[in-house]
Order: C-alpha cells, then structure tokens, then sequence
C-alpha cells in the first residue's frame, strides 16, 4: 500500500471519502478504485440511491425507507461485486421524509456491525454514511421542486445533524443557495464533505465559492449544472463544444467570463475532484458524452476522478434504463473500454492539443 506522504491535506481528506479502503491511497482508474491483495478491483461508491434487480429478487429504494431485510440482501449483493463499501443517497424531499429515511439507515448500521471490519466478515458492503443530496440546489434534475430550499435555514441543518450525530458524511448543495456559505462552513465543521452540485452557478459565482469555502469536488461533474450557456449538458454535445470546454484559455478570450459555469471552473481547477457516471451507450446510460469524459479523464487524470453509479432503484424500467441497476464495476470497464478505443484527437485549438497523461497499467484491459 502506497503511503499518503505525497498527497496534500485536502487530498488526504477527500481521499479518507473516496478510497475503497479506510485511508488506503487509490491505485486504480480513480480515486475510489483499488486493487486488492488478490488482484482484484475493489470499489467505494459514493452515491447510492438504491438498486433493482428482478432476477435477484433486490428491491432496496433508499428514498422510501427499505426495510432491513432489503438493505441486507442489496449490501451482500454489492459486496460480492467488489463495492466494499458506500454512502447511500437521500435527494431532495421533505425534512419528515430525510427523517425517516436517515433513522432507518441508523438502525440498520447499529444492528449489524459496529465497523467496516465487521461488515466484510458478514460479505456485506459497508454503509460509510449517509450522502445528502439536495435540498439546497438550484438545477433540480428529478428533484421535486417544491422542497429545493428545504435547508436554507441553518437552524434546520443543525437540527438534523444533532438528531443524527456522525452519520451524515457527504452533502451535495449549490453554492448560490448558501450565500455567505454558513451552511457549508457549518457542515464542514462537522465532518461532513460539501461537493457542489445541481447548480446554476456561474463562473465567476464558482470561483468566488470554491476559493472561500475550500470546497474540493463536485457530483456528477457534466450532469445537472452549468457548464455554459450554448452547452445543456455533457450528454448532447458537438466537438467543437468539447473543444471549447477542454480550452483553459477560452475563459480569457470569452467577451463575457459568466457565459461559462460551474463546470467548467471546476475542470480546470486543478484542486478540485471531479465525481463522474460512467455508463455506456449499450446500457443506454450515457450520462456524459464518450469524447468528453475520454478527454476530462486524461485532463484531470486518476487522482482527481471518483467514479460514480448514483445507481437507483426503478422497478418500472430496467430494460431501458440501465442506469437504475449499474453498479461501479461495470463503470469502470466501461471507462476503460473508452479510453482504450482509438478515436481522433480532441484539439483546443488550431495548434495545441489536449495534454493527454500516460494511460495507468491498471486501464490495459
């Protein structure tokens, strides 16, 4: 195991949330992906909302309070597949649903292990904590609209985390949505990871943000946040965008700076992580476009990529939408079956190519 001497501070923390081992440096093709004393790969995934799968008789929705039965099967599931452990997700919804939910997830941690130790001796995947996303955003994907200011109120974010003490361990909210950023010193005082996501959030908006709070990653980077005005996501869009968006000078030729957004401070911020869906067009779980994750990937490189499933459970469609039973594991091969395909050059610019970092062993595949 590599010793954490050669990391920052900052990286140390986000590492302590993203590796698949409690403190274990990643060496795999991202943060949170490792390979074990077997050769195996070993994940830790972030963003869980739940998981379907009909052949194997799993129902386990986070948002609707699975009972212990369901969560048990879901976490053996997820431990057979390699995901030593995870944070299930709660989106945006009412403080008396948060409530439940949160409650649930507790009684189930406190009945079944003390650690993460104890949980792989019973082939379960450890729950790290609880990822809170939303309830606090400004770009609401499926989020319910109704309660996206949910937690504008410090006093309600406070009493949360009293009745819940040490189980919140992530919170996804738009930097716009928390001003003076009282929220987001409050809950970093506390422990708790702050990534910005699910925002409408300008350049300018960002930059201000990410330099006074210290925050250090976004969720689902391309996914439900501004990127610029001409781009609507990372799903549909040309080379030419791709092109504009991989250029670290095209903010300085731009007539105004704030045509841009939080996603593209966030790329090229060299100190921020970037957490990324992975899915495949086979799967019909395309959530960034091929070319461009190719060319985030060899931007950003290894140590500032997490990959994520934000798998959910959706009983309705899992013929179609492949996204709700997708786990990390096919992720990454799918990540590594893009970066091992040969396809032509994204440039910057007439003259200057992407600086592409040397592919690591792990992604020969």
């Amino acid at each position: 195991m590599l010793l954490l001497l050669c990391l920052k501070t900052s990286d140390i923390n986000l590492n302590r949330r993203f590796s698949p081992g409690e403190g274990a440096l990643h060496s795999g093709p991202a943060i949170n992906i490792r390979k074990n004393e077997d050769g195996k790969y070993v994940y830790f995934d972030p963003h869980v909302n739940g998981y379907y799968n009909a052949r194997m008789g799993i129902k386990c929705d986070f948002w609707n309070c699975p009972n212990d039965a369901q969560i048990k099967k879901f976490s053996e599931y997820q431990f057979k597949k390699g995901i030593l452990a995870f944070y299930p997700t709660l989106i945006t919804s009412s403080i008396e649903e948060f409530e439940r939910n949160l409650a649930r997830i507790q009684e189930f941690r406190k009945k079944h292990y003390r650690s993460e130790a104890e949980a792989h001796n019973q082939e379960l995947s450890y729950i790290r904590g609880v990822h809170i996303e939303g309830g606090l955003i400004s770009k609401k994907g499926v989020h319910p609209q109704e309660y996206t200011k949910v937690f504008e109120n410090l006093k309600t974010v406070k009493a949360l985390l009293e009745k819940y003490p040490g189980l919140i361990k992530m919170w996804t909210l738009c930097p716009t949505m928390d001003p003076n950023g009282e929220i987001t010193k409050y809950l970093q005082s506390q422990g708790i990871l702050v990534s910005y996501g699910h925002s409408k959030a300008t350049y300018s908006q960002a930059k201000e943000a990410f330099e006074q709070h210290g925050v250090k990653t976004v969720t689902h980077w391309g996914n439900t946040m501004s990127l610029h005005k001409n781009i609507q996501d990372g799903r549909c869009i040309t080379d030419e965008q791709i092109r504009l968006l991989l250029d670290p000078n095209s903010i300085d030729s731009a007539s105004n700076k704030d045509d841009f957004g939080i996603g593209y401070y966030a790329l090229h911020d060299p100190e921020v992580t970037l957490q990324v869906i992975c899915g495949s067009p086979e799967a019909k779980d395309v959530h960034l476009n091929p070319k461009l994750l190719r060319a985030v990937y060899k931007l950003k490189g290894p140590k500032k990529i997490a990959l994520v499933s934000d798998v959910a459970c959706n009983p309705r469609r899992p013929d179609t939408l492949r996204g709700a039973n997708q786990l990390v594991n096919e992720h990454r091969k799918n990540l590594g079956r893009l970066l091992a395909k040969p396809e032509s050059e994204i440039q910057t610019s007439k003259s200057e190519k992407v600086k592409v970092k040397k592919k690591p062993k792990a992604l020969a595949m």
